[in-house]
Protein backbone atom coordinates (compact mmCIF):
# COMPACT_ATOMS: atom_id res chain seq x y z
CA UNK A 1 0.00 0.00 0.00
CA UNK A 2 1.39 3.01 -1.07
CA UNK A 3 1.10 5.42 2.39
CA UNK A 4 1.20 9.11 2.05
CA UNK A 5 -0.48 10.42 5.56
CA UNK A 6 -0.48 7.72 8.78
CA UNK A 7 -1.53 9.22 12.10
CA UNK A 8 1.05 7.74 14.63
CA UNK A 9 -1.35 8.55 17.12
CA UNK A 10 -5.21 8.30 16.82
CA UNK A 11 -7.50 6.82 19.11
CA UNK A 12 -11.07 4.56 19.82
CA UNK A 13 -13.46 5.02 22.32
CA UNK A 14 -15.30 1.87 23.42
CA UNK A 15 -18.50 1.02 21.73
CA UNK A 16 -21.59 -0.40 23.98
CA UNK A 17 -21.31 -4.31 22.79
CA UNK A 18 -17.42 -4.09 24.02
CA UNK A 19 -17.40 -5.73 27.63
CA UNK A 20 -20.63 -7.85 27.02
CA UNK A 21 -19.68 -9.32 23.96
CA UNK A 22 -15.71 -9.97 25.34
CA UNK A 23 -15.24 -9.85 29.12
CA UNK A 24 -15.10 -13.11 30.33
CA UNK A 25 -18.15 -13.87 31.85
CA UNK A 26 -16.76 -14.36 35.60
CA UNK A 27 -15.52 -10.62 35.38
CA UNK A 28 -18.52 -8.98 34.12
CA UNK A 29 -19.79 -7.67 37.36
CA UNK A 30 -16.29 -5.65 36.91
CA UNK A 31 -17.18 -3.87 33.39
CA UNK A 32 -17.74 -0.33 33.14
CA UNK A 33 -21.35 0.45 32.76
CA UNK A 34 -22.66 2.92 30.12
CA UNK A 35 -24.88 5.25 31.91
CA UNK A 36 -26.21 9.27 31.29
CA UNK A 37 -24.17 12.21 32.01
CA UNK A 38 -26.24 14.99 33.92
CA UNK A 39 -27.52 16.25 30.66
CA UNK A 40 -28.23 13.08 28.96
CA UNK A 41 -25.42 12.62 27.10
CA UNK A 42 -23.65 8.93 26.66
CA UNK A 43 -21.37 8.29 29.49
CA UNK A 44 -19.28 5.27 30.72
CA UNK A 45 -19.33 4.76 34.34
CA UNK A 46 -15.96 3.16 35.50
CA UNK A 47 -16.90 1.37 38.86
CA UNK A 48 -19.76 1.86 41.57
CA UNK A 49 -20.10 5.19 42.90
CA UNK A 50 -18.15 7.13 40.39
CA UNK A 51 -19.42 9.89 38.39
CA UNK A 52 -19.70 9.07 34.74
CA UNK A 53 -17.40 10.18 32.40
CA UNK A 54 -18.56 11.53 29.34
CA UNK A 55 -17.99 11.11 25.57
CA UNK A 56 -18.56 14.72 24.41
CA UNK A 57 -14.89 15.59 23.77
CA UNK A 58 -13.67 12.32 22.78
CA UNK A 59 -15.65 11.99 19.70
CA UNK A 60 -16.01 13.54 16.83
CA UNK A 61 -19.43 15.12 15.78
CA UNK A 62 -20.07 15.92 12.12
CA UNK A 63 -19.85 19.66 11.97
CA UNK A 64 -19.52 20.63 15.10
CA UNK A 65 -17.27 23.33 15.59
CA UNK A 66 -15.18 24.82 18.44
CA UNK A 67 -17.39 27.58 18.84
CA UNK A 68 -20.87 25.41 18.64
CA UNK A 69 -22.85 24.93 22.15
CA UNK A 70 -22.33 21.52 22.38
CA UNK A 71 -18.37 21.45 21.83
CA UNK A 72 -18.15 19.84 25.62
CA UNK A 73 -17.74 16.75 27.42
CA UNK A 74 -21.64 16.49 28.38
CA UNK A 75 -24.97 16.31 26.37
CA UNK A 76 -23.44 14.36 23.40
CA UNK A 77 -24.61 10.69 22.47
CA UNK A 78 -23.23 7.74 20.84
CA UNK A 79 -25.65 7.93 17.69
CA UNK A 80 -25.16 11.52 17.15
CA UNK A 81 -21.50 11.07 16.94
CA UNK A 82 -18.89 10.11 13.82
CA UNK A 83 -19.38 5.92 14.10
CA UNK A 84 -15.35 5.47 13.45
CA UNK A 85 -14.99 6.29 16.96
CA UNK A 86 -16.56 3.08 18.08
CA UNK A 87 -16.34 0.83 15.27
CA UNK A 88 -13.56 0.01 12.07
CA UNK A 89 -15.97 -0.03 8.77
CA UNK A 90 -16.75 3.43 9.25
CA UNK A 91 -13.54 4.07 10.64
CA UNK A 92 -12.26 3.58 7.29
CA UNK A 93 -14.78 5.55 5.67
CA UNK A 94 -13.31 8.72 7.77
CA UNK A 95 -10.17 8.03 6.99
CA UNK A 96 -10.66 8.41 3.57
CA UNK A 97 -12.69 11.60 3.98
CA UNK A 98 -9.78 13.04 5.89
CA UNK A 99 -7.10 11.97 3.42
CA UNK A 100 -5.37 9.45 5.63
CA UNK A 101 -4.27 6.43 4.72
CA UNK A 102 -3.90 4.61 7.92
CA UNK A 103 -3.60 5.41 12.10
CA UNK A 104 -1.94 3.85 14.78
CA UNK A 105 -4.18 3.22 18.01
CA UNK A 106 -3.48 3.97 21.18
CA UNK A 107 -6.30 2.70 24.33
CA UNK A 108 -9.20 4.31 25.73
CA UNK A 109 -6.95 5.49 29.20
CA UNK A 110 -10.21 6.12 31.00
CA UNK A 111 -11.40 2.23 30.28
CA UNK A 112 -7.62 0.98 30.97
CA UNK A 113 -7.39 2.95 34.35
CA UNK A 114 -10.49 1.54 35.62
CA UNK A 115 -9.36 -2.05 35.07
CA UNK A 116 -5.63 -1.23 36.41
CA UNK A 117 -7.07 0.66 39.57
CA UNK A 118 -8.80 -2.37 42.06
CA UNK A 119 -5.47 -3.67 42.90
CA UNK A 120 -6.43 -6.82 41.43
CA UNK A 121 -4.00 -8.27 38.84
CA UNK A 122 -6.57 -11.03 37.55
CA UNK A 123 -8.92 -8.29 37.11
CA UNK A 124 -6.08 -5.83 35.47
CA UNK A 125 -5.41 -8.92 33.36
CA UNK A 126 -8.87 -9.82 32.49
CA UNK A 127 -9.26 -6.17 31.25
CA UNK A 128 -6.81 -5.48 28.97
CA UNK A 129 -6.54 -9.05 27.23
CA UNK A 130 -10.15 -8.40 26.52
CA UNK A 131 -9.45 -4.94 24.73
CA UNK A 132 -6.47 -6.43 23.30
CA UNK A 133 -8.70 -9.04 21.82
CA UNK A 134 -11.92 -6.77 20.46
CA UNK A 135 -9.31 -4.40 19.24
CA UNK A 136 -7.24 -6.51 16.97
CA UNK A 137 -9.95 -9.08 16.51
CA UNK A 138 -12.72 -6.94 15.80
CA UNK A 139 -11.82 -3.26 15.27
CA UNK A 140 -8.45 -3.59 12.97
CA UNK A 141 -9.61 -6.58 11.60
CA UNK A 142 -11.78 -4.61 8.93
CA UNK A 143 -8.58 -3.32 7.26
CA UNK A 144 -5.17 -4.08 8.98
CA UNK A 145 -3.12 -2.39 6.73
CA UNK A 146 -5.03 1.01 7.76
CA UNK A 147 -5.80 0.10 11.43
CA UNK A 148 -2.73 -0.53 13.58
CA UNK A 149 -3.57 -1.38 16.86
CA UNK A 150 -1.29 -0.83 19.42
CA UNK A 151 -1.62 -3.25 22.62
CA UNK A 152 -2.34 -2.07 25.91
CA UNK A 153 0.22 -3.81 28.56
CA UNK A 154 -1.51 -4.71 32.23
CA UNK A 155 0.41 -3.25 35.04
CA UNK A 156 0.37 -6.41 36.41
CA UNK A 157 3.51 -7.38 37.50
CA UNK A 158 6.70 -8.15 35.56
CA UNK A 159 5.66 -11.47 34.18
CA UNK A 160 1.79 -10.58 33.55
CA UNK A 161 3.73 -7.46 31.12
CA UNK A 162 5.86 -10.26 29.41
CA UNK A 163 3.15 -12.44 28.63
CA UNK A 164 0.92 -10.12 27.33
CA UNK A 165 3.52 -8.54 25.31
CA UNK A 166 4.26 -11.85 23.71
CA UNK A 167 0.78 -13.07 23.38
CA UNK A 168 -0.28 -9.68 21.17
CA UNK A 169 3.00 -10.06 19.41
CA UNK A 170 1.57 -13.27 18.12
CA UNK A 171 -1.65 -12.10 17.59
CA UNK A 172 0.15 -9.43 15.07
CA UNK A 173 -0.07 -6.34 17.21
CA UNK A 174 2.55 -4.17 15.69
CA UNK A 175 3.36 -2.63 19.00
CA UNK A 176 2.74 -2.20 22.46
CA UNK A 177 1.72 1.07 24.81
CA UNK A 178 2.47 0.76 28.52
CA UNK A 179 0.84 3.08 31.19
CA UNK A 180 3.20 2.06 34.13
CA UNK A 181 6.88 0.89 33.94
CA UNK A 182 6.62 -2.93 33.38
CA UNK A 183 7.60 -4.10 37.06
CA UNK A 184 4.73 -1.72 38.23
CA UNK A 185 7.01 0.51 40.24
CA UNK A 186 6.73 4.10 40.98
CA UNK A 187 10.20 4.73 39.19
CA UNK A 188 12.52 2.60 36.35
CA UNK A 189 14.33 -0.17 38.45
CA UNK A 190 16.23 -2.59 37.30
CA UNK A 191 13.06 -4.79 37.51
CA UNK A 192 11.59 -3.51 34.62
CA UNK A 193 14.68 -5.58 32.59
CA UNK A 194 13.44 -8.46 31.39
CA UNK A 195 10.24 -6.54 29.55
CA UNK A 196 12.82 -4.41 27.69
CA UNK A 197 15.11 -7.52 26.48
CA UNK A 198 11.56 -9.13 25.43
CA UNK A 199 10.38 -6.23 23.84
CA UNK A 200 14.36 -5.68 22.25
CA UNK A 201 14.17 -9.29 20.79
CA UNK A 202 10.91 -9.23 19.41
CA UNK A 203 11.55 -6.10 17.29
CA UNK A 204 8.27 -4.59 19.22
CA UNK A 205 8.05 -0.86 19.75
CA UNK A 206 6.81 0.36 23.22
CA UNK A 207 4.78 3.72 23.54
CA UNK A 208 3.91 5.93 26.09
CA UNK A 209 0.80 8.13 25.82
CA UNK A 210 2.03 11.09 27.47
CA UNK A 211 2.65 10.23 30.78
CA UNK A 212 2.80 6.95 33.01
CA UNK A 213 1.09 6.16 36.36
CA UNK A 214 2.29 3.63 39.12
CA UNK A 215 -0.30 1.46 40.96
CA UNK A 216 -1.13 3.95 43.03
CA UNK A 217 -1.60 6.73 40.62
CA UNK A 218 -4.02 4.39 38.87
CA UNK A 219 -6.02 4.21 41.79
CA UNK A 220 -9.57 6.26 41.61
CA UNK A 221 -10.96 4.84 38.24
CA UNK A 222 -10.42 6.73 34.98
CA UNK A 223 -10.68 10.47 35.98
CA UNK A 224 -14.05 11.26 35.10
CA UNK A 225 -14.49 13.58 38.23
CA UNK A 226 -11.79 15.89 36.68
CA UNK A 227 -13.12 16.64 33.37
CA UNK A 228 -16.19 17.73 35.21
CA UNK A 229 -14.36 20.15 37.83
CA UNK A 230 -16.29 18.33 40.54
CA UNK A 231 -13.35 20.00 43.18
CA UNK A 232 -14.85 22.62 44.99
CA UNK A 233 -11.49 24.62 43.83
CA UNK A 234 -11.15 23.48 40.39
CA UNK A 235 -7.99 24.05 38.28
CA UNK A 236 -8.67 25.60 34.57
CA UNK A 237 -9.02 22.55 31.98
CA UNK A 238 -6.75 24.99 29.65
CA UNK A 239 -3.72 24.67 32.11
CA UNK A 240 -3.11 20.61 32.01
CA UNK A 241 -4.60 20.79 28.09
CA UNK A 242 -2.45 22.92 26.99
CA UNK A 243 0.97 22.02 29.53
CA UNK A 244 0.52 17.98 30.07
CA UNK A 245 1.61 17.03 26.40
CA UNK A 246 5.37 18.20 27.72
CA UNK A 247 5.14 17.94 31.12
CA UNK A 248 6.09 14.38 31.44
CA UNK A 249 7.73 13.22 28.43
CA UNK A 250 10.92 14.72 28.89
CA UNK A 251 11.21 13.48 33.23
CA UNK A 252 10.71 9.59 31.08
CA UNK A 253 13.23 9.99 28.65
CA UNK A 254 15.80 11.78 30.97
CA UNK A 255 15.43 8.73 33.71
CA UNK A 256 15.68 6.08 30.55
CA UNK A 257 18.67 7.70 29.44
CA UNK A 258 20.47 7.85 32.67
CA UNK A 259 19.23 4.72 33.95
CA UNK A 260 21.73 3.08 31.18
CA UNK A 261 19.11 0.78 29.86
CA UNK A 262 19.68 1.92 26.17
CA UNK A 263 23.56 0.87 26.61
CA UNK A 264 21.98 -2.26 27.63
CA UNK A 265 19.39 -3.19 25.22
CA UNK A 266 20.63 -0.64 22.11
CA UNK A 267 17.56 -1.49 19.66
CA UNK A 268 14.96 -0.87 21.94
CA UNK A 269 12.52 1.79 20.56
CA UNK A 270 10.45 3.89 22.53
CA UNK A 271 7.98 5.93 20.81
CA UNK A 272 6.44 9.43 22.76
CA UNK A 273 2.68 9.48 21.91
CA UNK A 274 0.87 13.28 21.51
CA UNK A 275 3.71 15.32 23.49
CA UNK A 276 4.92 17.20 20.45
CA UNK A 277 8.20 17.92 19.61
CA UNK A 278 10.08 21.39 20.10
CA UNK A 279 10.81 20.58 23.59
CA UNK A 280 13.31 18.24 22.91
CA UNK A 281 16.36 20.44 21.43
CA UNK A 282 15.93 21.96 25.02
CA UNK A 283 15.99 19.21 27.11
CA UNK A 284 18.72 17.12 25.36
CA UNK A 285 21.32 20.23 25.59
CA UNK A 286 19.94 20.62 29.48
CA UNK A 287 20.69 16.66 29.87
CA UNK A 288 24.16 16.75 28.32
CA UNK A 289 25.25 19.48 30.40
CA UNK A 290 24.21 18.04 33.63
CA UNK A 291 25.94 15.10 32.73
CA UNK A 292 29.19 16.47 31.80
CA UNK A 293 28.91 18.46 35.38
CA UNK A 294 27.16 15.81 37.73
CA UNK A 295 27.84 12.88 36.31
CA UNK A 296 31.01 11.64 39.01
CA UNK A 297 29.03 12.63 42.00
CA UNK A 298 25.33 10.91 41.05
CA UNK A 299 27.71 7.96 39.71
CA UNK A 300 26.28 7.69 36.49
CA UNK A 301 28.46 6.38 33.58
CA UNK A 302 27.08 5.80 29.70
CA UNK A 303 28.75 4.56 27.10
CA UNK A 304 28.19 7.86 24.99
CA UNK A 305 26.42 11.61 25.38
CA UNK A 306 23.03 11.18 26.75
CA UNK A 307 21.71 13.75 23.76
CA UNK A 308 22.82 10.87 21.21
CA UNK A 309 20.20 8.23 22.90
CA UNK A 310 17.41 10.14 20.97
CA UNK A 311 18.11 9.39 17.82
CA UNK A 312 18.60 6.38 18.21
CA UNK A 313 16.26 4.79 20.57
CA UNK A 314 13.13 7.54 20.60
CA UNK A 315 10.64 8.89 18.31
CA UNK A 316 7.36 11.41 19.01
CA UNK A 317 4.12 12.44 17.70
CA UNK A 318 3.07 15.94 16.93
CA UNK A 319 0.09 17.37 16.34
CA UNK A 320 0.34 21.03 16.29
CA UNK A 321 4.06 21.90 16.27
CA UNK A 322 5.33 24.30 13.80
CA UNK A 323 8.22 25.39 16.10
CA UNK A 324 9.23 21.84 16.27
CA UNK A 325 9.07 21.10 12.56
CA UNK A 326 10.86 24.51 12.04
CA UNK A 327 13.75 22.79 14.00
CA UNK A 328 13.53 19.43 12.77
CA UNK A 329 17.01 19.32 12.24
CA UNK A 330 17.92 19.41 15.63
CA UNK A 331 15.36 16.94 16.64
CA UNK A 332 16.05 14.32 13.69
CA UNK A 333 13.34 14.65 11.29
CA UNK A 334 13.78 10.97 11.18
CA UNK A 335 12.43 10.37 14.53
CA UNK A 336 8.97 12.83 14.17
CA UNK A 337 5.73 11.02 13.74
CA UNK A 338 2.60 13.23 12.19
CA UNK A 339 -0.69 12.66 14.03
CA UNK A 340 -4.27 13.87 14.54
CA UNK A 341 -5.43 12.56 17.68
CA UNK A 342 -8.89 11.31 15.65
CA UNK A 343 -11.09 11.23 17.60
CA UNK A 344 -10.79 13.39 20.18
CA UNK A 345 -11.47 17.05 20.57
CA UNK A 346 -7.94 18.18 19.45
CA UNK A 347 -7.94 16.68 16.21
CA UNK A 348 -9.06 18.74 12.78
CA UNK A 349 -11.40 16.09 10.97
CA UNK A 350 -11.66 16.94 7.63
CA UNK A 351 -8.50 19.67 7.64
CA UNK A 352 -5.88 17.40 8.10
CA UNK A 353 -4.06 17.92 4.61
CA UNK A 354 -4.55 21.49 5.34
CA UNK A 355 -2.80 20.78 8.72
CA UNK A 356 -0.02 18.81 6.73
CA UNK A 357 0.30 21.52 4.03
CA UNK A 358 0.96 24.16 6.77
CA UNK A 359 3.06 22.38 8.56
CA UNK A 360 5.54 20.85 5.76
CA UNK A 361 5.67 24.25 3.61
CA UNK A 362 9.43 24.81 2.89
CA UNK A 363 10.59 20.77 4.24
CA UNK A 364 12.12 19.08 1.68
CA UNK A 365 9.97 16.67 0.32
CA UNK A 366 11.81 13.38 1.70
CA UNK A 367 11.43 15.48 4.88
CA UNK A 368 8.14 15.64 4.67
CA UNK A 369 7.39 12.15 3.47
CA UNK A 370 9.03 10.96 6.61
CA UNK A 371 7.44 12.75 9.29
CA UNK A 372 4.10 12.12 7.29
CA UNK A 373 4.43 8.63 6.41
CA UNK A 374 7.48 7.11 5.86
CA UNK A 375 8.79 6.99 10.01
CA UNK A 376 5.84 5.30 10.77
CA UNK A 377 6.13 2.56 7.79
CA UNK A 378 9.22 2.15 9.14
CA UNK A 379 8.49 1.99 13.07
CA UNK A 380 5.70 -0.41 12.47
CA UNK A 381 7.25 -2.72 9.84
CA UNK A 382 4.15 -1.15 7.20
CA UNK A 383 4.12 -2.02 3.83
Amino acid sequence: MAYKAISADSHIVEPPHLWDKWLPPEFKKYAPKLVKDPEGGDAWQYGEGLPPAPIGLVAVKRGRKYTDPDYKWTGLKIDQMNQGAFYGEPRIKEQDEDGVDAEVLYSPVRAAMHFMSPGNNEIAIAGVQTYNNWLQKEFCAVNPKRLIGLALMPNAGIEASIAELKRTHAMGMKGVTIMAWPSGGMNLSPADDPFWAEAEKLGTNVSIHVRLSGKEGLKGGGGAGSLLNHSPTPLNPLVTMSTGAVADAPKLMAEMIFSGMFDRFPKLQIIFGEVNIGWIPEVLESMDDHYNRDRVWTKTNLQRMPSTYWRSNFAATFIIDKFGIRNRDLIGPETILWSTDYPHHRCDWLESQRIIREHMAGVPADEARAMCAGNAMRLYNLS
